[in-house]
């Protein structure tokens, strides 16, 4: 008996078949799309006075696997240079990412009229574009300009800009400046001084100083520098890079028997800065550091990474709870990361797992093997936790089972326990290096293995329940869940 199902991308879809057990054939996977982006705005039409600015809302959806920075630049529809006086920020966006809030500044001089202009987007050989028209009109009221309107700034310091303020006829007062992102919330991490300018009825520059927080993200940060006051407001964008670097560590709070060792994943983000950082240990508090704490690593590579430290622990260290600190410095530039250390006593167990490489197809599972020594007497509750091999969470389409269970054990007595291992329809194909974490009320072990999907076939099925019993001349129901891979969309022939 055969039958032909038809379905499209975006199912999975549920079929109720009159049949016992189905296998279903696929046909040859697709050719996948080239990596690529494109661009949409909010709205193709902005008004904004000579001297003052417009936002509009830009969308970058992303296809084929895309990511990356995009270049933003503004011009004629007509691809001809745009005006001198109007200017884009920011300059560069990431894909996928956003929504983005675009800004166009317009000088004071520069003349009322509507202005065919077009933002591109270029990435990876890659350019998109969207247009947009942009009315200019005449200036009724405050109006301010940057230079420069572009700058970079390393983390802990400062750069200048001089503003301009052109103010209506007959205006006279204080005008309180103030920052924002781009979308108009306060902007933490950076400082403005001074925080207020005085006008006296002309125009007046006023000398800038904009400070950048140590701590602050590395990165590009478009801006909008508000003055308000005497009734009057007016914006102007601002495209400001902190240049520097960052640590993030997988895990804060680390965990080591004495006379052992912890290990934690750590990403360097950098931006616009190389060269060799120093690593140094210390307690958050400024004591003293214990005894028989130890940081293998002295220094690292920026940029570069993801890093595996490793903290080492003497046999002679109290067990407790260590608040410390790891202290970067790259040419004066220094950067911390807090985290717990947690010393408990000798281990109850050690774990390994096998097999050490299992492969697993989408929608499968198979059986692991823990295998756990006790070096004492044992009677607890283990919990089963499965986790990526730096200590962070593992894929969420991997998942256990068990994940808890009582076991009883003597001193050089060797336990296994079986655990599923099971990958969802929705993973993606790879190598993924895990780990499995059995701890008890005093003790976490770890067993590390690498587990290897393979690109999955053009589509899965499974079927619901496995098995049923029917009557001589009866008939039952299964339910058939086919789950499209590698954008796949097409025909099925089901046979019995």
């Amino acid at each position: 008996m055969h039958r032909r199902l038809r379905f499209g991308k975006g199912w999975p879809a549920a079929l109720l078949l009159a049949a016992l057990l189905l296998a279903a054939c696929s046909q040859p996977a697709g050719t996948g799309s080239a990596p690529g982006f494109s661009l949409s705005l909010a709205t193709d039409r902005l008004e904004a006075p000579a001297g003052g600015s417009a936002t509009v809302g830009l969308s970058v959806a992303v296809s084929g696997g895309f990511n990356g920075t995009v270049a933003l630049s503004l011009q004629r529809q007509d691809g001809g240079a745009a005006p001198p006086t109007i200017d884009l920020t920011p300059t560069q966006v990431q894909a996928p990412g956003g929504p983005y809030t675009l800004t166009l500044s317009v000088d004071p001089q520069t003349a009322p009229g509507t202005y065919p202009l077009r933002i591109t987007g270029t990435a990876s050989g890659v350019t998109r574009s969207a247009n947009l028209t942009l009315t200019v009109t005449e200036s009724a009221g405050l109006s301010l300009s940057l230079e420069p309107n572009v700058l970079t700034v390393e983390q802990g310091q400062s750069a200048s800009a001089t503003l301009h303020v052109a103010p209506p006829e007959g205006f006279d007062g204080t005008l309180a400046l103030s920052l924002s992102d781009a979308s108009g919330n306060p902007a933490s991490g950076f400082t403005l001084d001074p925080a207020s300018v005085t006008v006296n009825g002309a125009p007046t520059d006023a000398a800038l100083t904009f400070r950048v927080d140590p701590a602050q993200p590395p990165g590009g940060y478009p801006l909008i520098l508000h003055a308000t006051g005497g009734g009057e407001s007016a914006q102007v964008g601002l495209d400001l890079s902190v240049t520097g670097y960052a640590l993030a560590l997988a895990s804060h709070e680390l965990y080591a028997p004495q006379g052992g060792s912890a290990t934690v994943g750590l990403a360097v983000n950098a931006y616009g800065v190389s060269g060799d950082a120093t690593l140094t240990l210390e307690t958050q508090s400024g004591d003293p550091l214990p005894d028989g704490l130890t940081l293998q690593e002295a220094s690292l590579a920026v940029p570069g990474g993801p890093y595996t430290l490793t903290l080492s622990v003497d046999a002679a260290v109290p067990t407790g709870s260590y608040a410390l600190r790891l202290r970067a410095d790259l040419d004066g530039n220094q950067q911390i990361a807090d985290f717990t250390l947690t010393v408990q006593p000798p281990p109850e167990f050690t774990a390994t797992v096998s097999p050490s490489d299992p492969t697993i197809e989408v929608g499968s599972s198979d059986t692991l093997y823990l295998e756990l020594r006790f070096s004492q007497d044992f009677n607890d509750t283990l919990q089963l936790t499965l986790e990526s091999a730096d200590g962070s969470a593992a894929p969420a389409a991997f998942t256990i089972d068990p994940t808890s269970l009582g076991m009883a054990a003597s001193a050089g007595d060797t336990n296994y326990v079986s655990v599923t291992l099971y990958v969802a329809n929705s993973a993606e194909a790879g190598s993924y290096d895990l780990r499995l974490r059995a701890a008890s009320s005093q003790t976490p072990a770890y067993a590390a293995f690498t587990l290897t999907v393979p690109t999955p076939p053009d589509f899965t099925v499974e079927l619901s329940p496995y098995s049923q019993t029917v009557v001589k001349g009866g008939s039952t129901t299964y339910q058939l869940d086919v789950f499209p891979h590698n954008g796949y969309g097409g025909t099925v022939d089901l046979s019995l």
